[in-house]
């Protein structure tokens, strides 16, 4: 039953919009005919309300009462003087009984004139400013995301088994042979490892013996060394093909080297070195070796000896610190000239112990240097001796002294009878005196008659120029016989 009354509705709702839409279409005949005939205006609204009764709540048998409303608004007959602006109007005004339609105006209205800006009147008072606009409200401040949860650290690879290294053979040390007691050495001696005289323990190299030492190969003395040469018959300390080493006379150590040649040695940049210990060179000749001869707080003394064509890789020739002790005196000697860096000297001797003091004597001895100064003396300490009847010769200066002591009257020892000569500079004034303290220097030679140059002391002078606080009154005027000839 239920299913019939739903194949009944559907019948009549479709039955109810045919209707409808044949009403409707019939009304706006009637309507667009009853504009043209009876109304003198145009429909501007029509509204058709269909109203239906509900099909559910109708028995089968029931009829569809359909009510329609037409609502319609006339235009007053005045507004009919209106040119209508769209073509659509313009056909609902064509009159029914086939009238003519009044024709449209085509005359373009008159533009309307235009008014010209008034002129500028700087007495008038301008416009008031536009408001200013309020400023907007700052925006609130966005919360801070919280931090996000940091991801624990991933576990840490195991490390790799690391290799085993290599067996690294273990340095062996160097084999060293240790004299004790009395030993002598003669004939043709050839050291192929370290020599160490103990202390307490003398080492006697008898006259005419060689000695070759193999290469780098050193002689250290704690105990007593006793080089014991003659004019005829020297010991010779020299290589048996490479450079040796060299003499290293240790703390509280003695060396004493008579008529001896000291050749192709300083493997380790040093031929002879003293440290607190007493050396002693009489007629020794050194050279043709590249090291130099260094000395520490020792108590050291050289007679009658030749150290020259010597080839240095950097450093004095004789290059003496005393700061606890020691001296040095060098005697009827000659020092150079030998192959040395540019501006190091013959002899540079450094004390900077100012409680300590200086022993230092030259006499009869030649200082020659390629450059630089032929004596070099920078103390903190006073300086006790003298130098005297000595040869300066070639380089920058012959005697330099340094110190950041100054004395009173000068620095203690007397400059006497020596001949200073033959100094040349390229790119300053050579000088055969400096002195950073009062010096006295006189009766020297300084290679004039006419005396020493100073621009405001010496002005007639040719000779060698001299700092000023180098006091050098009452010049000799020959050469000194007791200077040797460089």
């Amino acid at each position: 039953m239920s299913e019939k009354l739903l194949i009944s509705g559907a019948v009549f709702a479709i039955a109810a919009a045919l209707l409808l839409w044949y009403l409707t279409g019939d009304v706006r005949t009637q309507v667009a005919q009853r504009n043209q005939t009876t109304t003198p205006g145009i429909v501007r609204t029509i509204t058709i309300t269909p109203q239906f009764t509900a099909l559910a709540t109708l028995p089968v048998t029931s009829t569809i009462e359909i009510v329609l409303t037409i609502e319609t608004t006339a235009i007053a007959p005045a507004e009919m003087t209106a040119i209508p602006t769209r073509p659509e109007d313009a056909l609902l005004l064509t009159p029914a009984d086939g009238a003519m339609v009044p024709e449209m105006p085509t005359e373009v209205p008159p533009e309307a004139p235009t008014e010209e800006p008034p002129a500028f009147n700087p007495t008038v008072a301008l416009e008031e400013p536009t408001m200013i606009p309020e400023p907007t409200y700052a925006p609130m401040d966005t919360e801070t995301p919280a931090p996000t949860d940091i991801p624990p650290p991933t576990d840490t690879p195991a490390p790799t088994d690391t290799p085993a290294p290599t067996n690294t053979a273990t340095p062996v040390p160097r084999p060293i042979e240790v004299l004790k007691g009395n030993v002598s050495w003669s004939g043709e001696k050839i050291v192929s490892k370290d020599v160490l005289v103990s202390a307490g323990s003398v080492l006697t190299i008898e006259p005419g013996t060689t000695v070759r030492f193999g290469t780098g190969i050193s002689l250290y003395v704690d105990g007593k060394l006793q080089a014991l040469g003659r004019g005829d018959a020297p010991v010779r300390l020299t290589a048996a093909r490479l450079p040796w080493g060299g003499v290293f006379v240790r703390p509280n150590g003695d060396a004493l080297l008579v008529s001896t040649i000291i050749s192709n040695g300083g493997a380790a940049a040093t031929v002879l070195y003293a440290e607190q210990a007493n050396l002693t060179m009489r007629d020794v000749t050194m050279n043709s070796n590249i090291g130099q001869i260094r000395l520490s707080d020792a108590v050291t003394t050289i007679q009658q000896s030749v150290i020259r064509d010597n080839s240095l890789a950097y450093g004095s020739m004789i290059d003496a610190s005393i700061d606890a002790g020691g001296s040095l005196t060098i005697e009827n000697s000659r020092i150079g000239p030998n192959t040395q860096v540019e501006g190091t000297s013959a002899l540079a001797l450094l004390a900077t112990n100012a409680q300590g003091t200086v022993n230092l004597t030259l006499s009869g001895s030649v200082f020659t240097s390629s450059s630089g100064a032929n004596v070099l003396i920078n103390s903190a300490a006073p300086i006790n001796g003298s130098m005297q009847c000595n040869a300066f010769a070639d380089g920058t200066i012959g005697v330099q002294i340094r110190s950041s002591l100054p004395q009173v009257p000068g620095i203690g020892f007397a400059l006497r009878n020596n001949a200073i000569e033959r100094h040349s500079a390229k790119y300053s004034t050579a000088r055969g005196m400096t002195s950073d303290v009062a010096v006295d220097a006189k009766e020297n030679w300084w290679n004039s008659a006419s005396g020493p140059y100073d621009p405001l002391r010496y002005r007639a002078g040719r000779g060698e120029a001299v700092g000023s606080t180098v006091v050098a009154d009452k010049w000799l005027t020959v050469r000194p016989a007791c200077a040797p000839i460089p």
